[in-house]
């Protein structure tokens, strides 16, 4: 496999593993602030 391929894969992966780390942020502070309204 050439290097330019090799990279283009890695920086999809690491955008993906980004992507899934504010999804998963979102979700948390989205569920935080439905717990706050509920308690309120």
């Amino acid at each position: 496999m050439s290097n330019a391929i090799r990279k283009r894969i890695s920086k999809k992966i690491k955008s993906l593993t980004k992507g899934n780390f504010t999804l998963k942020a979102n979700l948390f502070e989205s569920m935080r602030n439905i717990r706050m309204d509920y308690l309120l």
